[in-house]
């Protein structure tokens, strides 16, 4: 009985989110799967392309710069942030940072959404314990996934997918 309600409540709140979004969860939910089997068994450099092109790193710059969006690419954004966020939290494995940003860009991708995807690391707060990284990425200012403290990370990496400009 318990779990009957538990679906029937999981139910009634997946009905409110937009069709857009709802239409979204069952490909992000694949893609976390091909994402997260990707990580297991290849080596980065391989997927890493996905992410857009390397870019160096600018102190400087503000990690939520990056190629701005029109209204209806913002909307489309932040449609696919929702639907990561749902998949994400559906899957029995763990869809952590790194394969919501690979399905991020896998998705925003053929919809010639801009985007950037940054790399980070940190050290617990002593800074004795073992490195943590975090991946996330940033469609028109907007944290499409790898939302959190993001202050607290290091960012090595920088990769942009900029679909209005031709890159060599």
């Amino acid at each position: 009985m318990r779990m009957a309600t538990l679906l029937a409540r999981k139910w009634r709140s997946f009905g409110g989110y937009p069709l857009a979004v709802r239409m979204l969860v069952p490909v992000a939910f694949v893609l976390l799967g091909l994402a997260r089997l990707a990580i297991l068994i290849l080596p980065f450099r391989l997927y890493a392309p996905l992410l857009g092109q390397r870019r160096p790193q600018q102190a400087e710059r503000d990690w939520r710069e990056g190629p701005s969006l029109d209204p209806p690419q913002d909307g489309r954004a932040f449609a696919i942030k929702q639907a990561i966020r749902v998949a994400a939290r559906l899957t029995p494995w763990r869809s952590v940072c790194l394969p919501q940003a690979l399905v991020a860009a896998a998705l925003m991708r053929p919809l010639g959404i801009g985007f950037t995807a940054h790399l980070g690391v940190t050290r617990d707060d002593e800074g004795a314990g073992p490195m943590q990284a975090h991946a996330w990425t940033v469609a028109g200012g907007a944290i499409v996934t790898g939302a959190g403290q993001l202050a607290r990370y290091t960012r090595v990496a920088r990769f942009v997918h900029d679909p209005q400009r031709r890159l060599r």
